[in-house]
Parts: C-alpha cells; structure tokens; sequence
C-alpha cells in the first residue's frame, strides 16, 4: 500500500496540470473572497462581529473551483491514466487493483482536503480583511467544515465519474450536471413531495449544498438559497449515498474484472 501511495503521490503531483489547477483554485478563491466581501461591506458597512463572521464564511464558501476542483482532480485520477495508457502499467506494477484503487482515493482526498483548507483560510482572512473585522479568522466553523467534508464528496464523485466515462464526457458530466441538468430537473420535480419536504431537496448536489447552508434567511437571500433543502447532516447523507453508489458503479467497470 505504501508504494502504492508513493507512485500516485509522483504520479499526481508531479504534473503541469497539477500545479496549474492548484493556484487557480486559490487563487480564484481569493479572488470571489475579495468580491463579494467588497459587495457585502458595501450592503452593510456597520457589521457586528458575529456579522462579519457569517459573510466571511459565505465569501470563502463561494469560489465555483472550490468544489469543482477536487471534483476535477478525481477525474484525473484514473483519467489521465486511461487516456494515455499508463493504467495497464500501473496494474502490472501493483496488480492488487483494490490497493492501486485505495492509493488513489487517498491521494485524491489528502489534495482534495489540502486544496480546500488553503483556499478558504485565505479567502477568510481576505474577507476579514475587507470587511474590517478586528479578527481575521472569524468565520462559522460548522459551514467550513461542511465546505471541506463537501470538498471531499465531489473529488471522491470525480473518481467514480472518471471510472465510468472517458476523461472529456467526464468533465462535461460533472460540469453540466451540476450546472445544468440538476437545476432543471429540480424545478420539474420541485412541486413533488417526498417525507414531508420538495423532491429536489434530494437530488445529489442539492442534498449536497445543504452542508453550506446557511440558516439566516438574509444570508440565504444573499447566496440564492431559497430553494428547499435538507437539514446539513441528511443532506450529506443522501449525497454521500449518491457518491458511494458511482463509486461501486466505476470500480465494478473499470477494476473490478480481474482481481
């Protein structure tokens, strides 16, 4: 298992890719921090304490690449691999594809968990210090670290997605079903209940964004959370059932054949 972790570590870290998407990811981090805490300071330029808390929280949960970006790496993770043909040469080097496969998921989630918690500790303190708070670390811990459990879904979803379809498909399928297809399939089923709450409150990414929510309506207001979801904790849970189902999808299709 150790050498498994070495070779993917080399593997995933060694790559122009790699770096490339790891400072965009901060950087435009960074950067819708800085934006929106700048709209938000000039909504309410008298905040209290636990006030800018909040809006740093919502500014360093903001970032598109937050999500997408480990979601991206996990699709790279064997996709890269089965688009040039180095699988095969994985495999005869570690021919447990139960180990190749754990090696990845746990890279994956150690850059997937590292990616997260630079971006949003930077993002916090630019907002912070936008928004003249005394304290540039206060934020909502609950909601940061619903962001960086959240983070970890989506790499481990990008893995399951990255087994299943070519790395292209793959990337069109995480980007436009959570872009596109999702928000209109949500507003056909929207009016359908289901346990006392709208059936698009489980669909995946919806389910999922409940671990960001925010319980203030205002802050709902501000971050287009209108739409009905489910407690954070039932959420996570029905997204992660989502994310466990693909994974066994794509390991069943792309090792599970030989063992």
């Amino acid at each position: 298992m150790r050498d498994a972790v070495r070779y993917e570590r080399v593997r995933l870290t060694t790559t122009r890719g790699f770096h490339i998407l790891t400072a965009m990811t901060i950087l435009v981090s960074v950067l819708v921090s800085w934006a929106m805490s700048v709209m938000i300071a000039n909504m309410a330029p008298e905040m209290t304490a636990q006030a800018a808390g909040e809006a740093a929280t919502v500014a360093a949960t903001r970032s598109p690449l937050v999500l997408l970006a480990p979601g991206l790496l996990g699709i790279f993770s064997f996709g890269q691999e089965k688009r040039y043909g180095t699988l095969a040469m994985a495999l005869l080097a570690i021919p447990q594809r139960g180990t190749l496969f754990a090696a990845k998921l746990v890279m994956t989630l150690l850059t997937a968990t590292t990616w997260t918690t630079v971006s949003m500790m930077m993002s916090v303190i630019v907002s912070n210090a936008v928004l003249g708070s005394s304290n540039l670390f206060e934020s909502d811990p609950p909601v940061l670290i619903g962001c960086l459990i959240l983070a970890n879904g989506w790499a481990l979803l990008g893995i399951g997605v990255g087994l299943l379809l070519p790395r292209t498909g793959a990337v069109a399928m995480l980007v436009a079903g959570s872009a596109l297809v999702e928000p209109l399939l949500g507003q056909l089923v929207e009016r359908t209940e289901l346990w006392g709450t709208s059936a698009a409150a489980f669909l995946p990414f919806r389910a999922g964004s409940s671990l960001i929510s925010f319980a203030d309506p205002a802050l709902a207001t501000v971050v287009a959370e209108t739409a009905p979801r489910l407690p954070a904790l039932t959420g996570g849970g029905v997204f992660f059932l989502y994310v466990g189902a693909l994974l066994l999808a794509g390991y069943k299709k792309g090792l599970g054949k030989a063992q």
